[in-house]
């Protein structure tokens, strides 16, 4: 499957192991995405990971009998923003049963979060 979303259709954030991903739909349940700037200043970015579909969520966060959770509970922060990401409460429900102490924010547009 290759993974596509768009840049200006940003969902929300996840921080897990002290670092943040921008979260996607596109074309995938969720993408978690790590934008930076390499050594020469370029902007890049990494896809780190992506749930295909909700199924596929439940298999990668330990929720389905022999699978494990690639997050380790260890899942820091999430925020999503309720005007672009059409499984926020999919997502919440999900994370909520797999990470320990996990701060969840839903906010109703990205620029409600600054």
């Amino acid at each position: 499957m290759a993974v596509r979303w768009e840049w200006k259709q940003k969902v929300g954030t996840l921080t897990y192991n002290n670092h943040t991903v921008n979260l996607y739909e596109g074309n995938a349940f969720l993408i978690g995405i790590r934008e930076f700037k390499n050594d020469d200043g370029e902007e890049v970015y990494n896809v780190e990971w992506f749930f295909a579909d909700k199924q596929h969520a439940k298999r990668c966060l330990g929720l389905e009998k022999g699978s494990y959770d690639m997050f380790e509970g260890l899942v820091e922060k999430i925020t999503l923003y309720m005007d672009k990401c059409t499984n926020w409460k999919d997502i919440i429900t999900l994370f909520s049963k797999t990470q320990k102490n996990i701060v969840m924010t839903i906010k109703p547009t990205e620029e409600e979060a600054e």
